[in-house]
């Protein structure tokens, strides 16, 4: 016994030493495990240098170089001339701080704003286009201690355009305006998107837009949201054929709705859900009135698809004036005796509770999307002399 004792004593020494000496190494790396770990989860930022000409061979034909106003300081200017895009090609860089991995990266960082800073065309068609955050590089150029002449060439640029001495300035290029055009009508747009590429004072603003987008058939929708409707029973009463009942009487609506046009409907309602009492500040501690006892209600939507040629006539026949949220006037009586039978003093009301309705309170409402239709992104030349 007294050798197992000794034996014992020996195993609990070495074991809290070597848990010493892991402690010790543990904490010696702490630092570096925190940084790693904020690297894996958060990403880290990069500061990457984009410069706008890379790939693009000295003295090329065929290239348009578009610089927006962050780069020039006077305005969008379009650069035609082999010689002028290959002699601004030392100023057409910036630095943009990315952060790149991180299994935590915020959505809102991958989404900034962003700020245009130029476009590259080749052969009447943008293949390539250079931004930055708004937040980042939007007031590089606010102050008199530039933040953007540390971080881009775009300073000589915009120095040769507007002087410091009111000299006449030496912009780079013609000005050139940004042009949306939206068609609802697709023989229209690709009138439009012809005119466009034959004009060799017009350029498209986006990558892919060359090409002739394809007609879009769609049929017409009409969303038609119904006010809720109130049942005279708890939530917990409802059944699947009543259910069932109610989602085909929809259906039958907008049935009538289509009338002899060919067309989808689609329902969506709700299982029944109980109207909940809101309590104030010590009101109903014990839990008594946590739904209004004895009513309930359901969510219902219709959804029409048809030919667009039907799409007046259906949407006339539509009438939601007998349609009319849940009466809120006897909820609140409701409420009054519900109070009263939880053995509630009800001179407390409406400070003490009240029905929660925001979600039953909305009238009946008719939606219909817009039309398939075209857009098009275009540069036009506002000087079309060369």
């Amino acid at each position: 016994m007294k050798y197992l004792l000794i034996a014992a004593g020996v195993a609990l020494l070495i074991f809290a030493a070597i848990s010493a000496a892991y402690i010790r190494l543990f904490v010696s790396i702490v630092p570096d495990v925190t940084d790693v770990a904020a690297t894996v989860f958060e990403g880290r930022e990069v500061e990457t240098r984009v410069d706008i000409l890379e790939g693009v061979p000295p003295g090329a034909a065929g290239y348009t170089l578009v610089l927006g106003d962050l780069v020039t300081g006077s305005g969008a200017r379009i650069l035609r001339d082999p010689a002028e895009i290959e002699a601004a090609r030392a100023a057409l860089w910036y630095l943009e701080t990315r952060r790149e991995g991180g299994l935590l990266s915020s959505p809102t960082e991958r989404a900034r704003a962003r700020r245009e800073v130029a476009t590259l065309i080749r052969d009447g068609a943008a293949i390539r286009i250079f931004t930055c955050p708004t937040d980042e590089c939007g007031g590089w150029f606010g102050l008199s201690d530039h933040e953007g002449a540390r971080r881009s060439g775009f300073a000589a640029i915009r120095e040769a355009a507007t002087p410091p001495d009111s000299a006449p300035g030496s912009a780079p290029g013609s000005p050139v305006e940004h042009m949306t055009g939206y068609y609802d009508n697709y023989d229209s747009y690709r009138a439009a998107h012809a005119a466009i590429s034959a004009d060799p004072t017009r350029w498209f603003a986006e990558p892919g837009a060359q090409r002739l987008a394809p007609r879009e058939e769609r049929l017409a929708q009409i969303d038609i949201s119904l006010p809720a409707e109130l049942l005279t029973r708890n939530a917990d009463q409802a059944n699947f054929d009543d259910e069932q009942a109610a989602e085909a009487a929809l259906e039958a609506l907008g049935r009538s709705w289509l009338g002899e046009m060919q067309g989808e409907v689609r329902v969506r309602k709700s299982w029944p859900m109980d109207i909940p009492i809101l309590s104030g500040p010590g009101f109903d501690k014990e839990g008594r009135l946590r739904a209004l006892p004895g009513y309930s209600y359901r969510q219902r939507s219709i959804t029409l698809e048809m030919a667009p040629a039907d799409l007046d006539a259906v949407a006339a026949r539509i009438d939601l004036g007998g349609f009319t949220p849940p009466d809120l006037l006897m909820l609140e009586d409701a409420l009054l005796k519900a109070v009263a039978a939880a053995g509630y003093d009800t001179a407390c009301l409406p400070g003490c509770a009240r029905v929660g309705s925001g979600r039953i309170s909305h009238a009946a409402d008719l939606f219909m999307p817009a039309a398939p239709g075209w857009q098009i992104e275009s540069w036009r030349l506002l000087d079309p002399a060369p």
